[in-house]
């Protein structure tokens, strides 16, 4: 759907032939987009002409400037200039208009892709468009939508992996949080005391012990001398 959308295959440009006509791909001036897919109004023949000197398009009576969306009896369109012109058509110009989702289904029908051998997992793309350039652009375009559409789905792939792994750690952290509390409280219950605090009392008793006996040893010399 995006390769169709973004070549605007849903508006193809012609050019009468001698015996039919024949596709515009490269020889029109113009591209045609519609502003809203989903209202498409079918269209089989348009035919137009283009002002190189004012860059207006014209249909029947009606002028239309390029680069905006206008009003037209075949729904809001905007014309641009085609950026694979590249010969002046000779003959009279014409746009149709189809439904975007029997494009895309055309499309697909036509494409074919097949493994190269069984060992890669390199593809063969093929496709069957009577405009050898436009075939060409559609591939080219489908690979760029793949690569894209690939890189946007890893990204949001670890972003989701991202996510949960953060989810996960908060709750490792919120459980851990919670197993500490019950464990102080339960010591705060059974009169527990912290094992480096309990040791720091230890120290602190030991000192004064020796202090104290310290002036003992100092009064009984202090006796000794007396007698």
């Amino acid at each position: 759907y995006d390769v169709m959308k973004n070549l605007r295959l849903y508006a193809p440009i012609s050019e009468e032939g001698k015996f039919a006509p024949q596709s515009a791909y490269t020889t029109s001036p113009i591209v045609v987009e519609v502003a809203d897919l989903d209202n498409v109004i079918p269209t089989k023949k348009v035919s137009f002409q283009f002002s190189e000197k004012d860059s207006t398009v014209t249909i029947g009576s009606n002028h239309y400037s390029l680069n905006q969306f206008v009003s037209t009896n075949f729904g809001s369109l905007k014309f641009t200039k085609n950026p694979n012109y590249f010969k002046k058509a000779t003959q009279t110009l014409f746009f149709s208009l189809d439904n975007p989702r029997k494009v895309t289904a055309d499309l697909l029908e036509g494409l074919t892709a097949t493994s190269t051998t069984k060992l890669t997992s390199i593809i063969d793309l093929k496709i069957r468009d009577e405009d050898p350039r436009r075939g060409e652009d559609i591939l080219n375009e489908l690979i760029k939508v793949y690569n894209l559409t690939s890189v946007q789905e890893k990204n949001r792939l670890a972003n989701s992996t991202s996510a949960f792994v953060d989810a996960q750690l908060k709750e490792v952290k919120q459980d851990l949080a919670e197993i500490e509390s019950r464990k102080q409280a339960y010591q705060s219950s059974k009169g527990a005391i912290d094992i480096s605090t309990h040791s720091q009392l230890l120290m602190k008793s030991a000192t004064e012990t020796s202090k104290e006996i310290g002036d003992v040893d100092i009064q009984l010399s202090a006796l000794n001398e007396v007698e």
